[in-house]
């Protein structure tokens, strides 16, 4: 009887382990993503590849975990992604991280988690057209990508698939009007049930390698024509 206790313990260990471990890898690459876009910049910076022109992602996590190197080489796209970051409380950190560079184009993907701290979708909307207007002020081409699809789990704990699929639908709108290209990621990373394709993502919030090396040949040809 003890021994079956014993062995069962020993099982819930391991598997805490292998769990912690891995979660503790995942922090890991996260911040070691973040660290080689800076060194990575540095480089370009360094050899002269901004001088002619500078292309800056904003946003969330999600642009803030986008593997720039690796998708882009030595293209001028600097990352300016901040974990986290919110649409409603963004304005002043976009002002001074991406309007100061004064870039020749501005690459917006944010809003999800402010749909996690219950804002609204017309208030996430409303703070990305005043991202949109700032940027045009600073004459910088603008392009707009849709928000990127949840799984089942995140969007019920606070992303609500209708909330976002209204809020992409108001943004292509909104670059109609203001004749900017939007880039929809969604309908190519879902599963036949409508959520994030587990192809493309490993916790059903952040593309994975396969997403980002998805979505970089998606939006490259918009980036193209800049």
């Amino acid at each position: 009887m003890f021994r079956y206790i014993y062995i069962a313990l020993v099982i819930l260990l391991i598997v805490a382990i292998a769990f912690a471990g891995w979660r503790f890898r995942g922090k890991r690459n996260s911040h070691t993503i973040v660290k080689e876009n800076k060194t990575w910049e540095t480089q370009l910076n360094g050899n002269g590849v901004y001088s002619k022109k500078q292309i800056v992602f904003f946003g969330d996590s999600e642009i803030a975990l986008w593997p720039m190197q690796s998708s882009f080489g030595v293209l001028p796209f600097k990352n300016r992604g901040q974990s986290g970051d919110l649409a409603t409380k963004c304005f002043a950190r976009y002002k001074e991280e991406v309007i100061s560079l004064s870039p020749d184009a501005i690459v917006l993907l944010i809003g999800i988690n402010d749909l996690n701290d219950g804002v609204s979708p017309s208030e996430i909307l409303q703070s990305i057209h005043d991202l949109i207007k700032e940027g045009k002020r600073a004459r910088a081409e603008i392009v707009v990508c849709g928000l990127l699809p949840v799984s089942s789990r995140v969007a019920d704990a606070g992303r609500p698939v209708s909330y976002i699929l209204e809020i992409n639908k108001s943004l292509s709108e909104i670059c109609q009007v203001e004749r900017l290209d939007y880039v929809g990621f969604y309908d190519l990373l879902i599963d036949e049930d409508g959520f994030f394709d587990k192809r493309f993502t490993d916790d059903g919030l952040h593309p994975n390698e396969n997403g980002y090396e998805l979505m970089s040949e998606i939006i490259l040809p918009y980036l193209s024509l800049l």
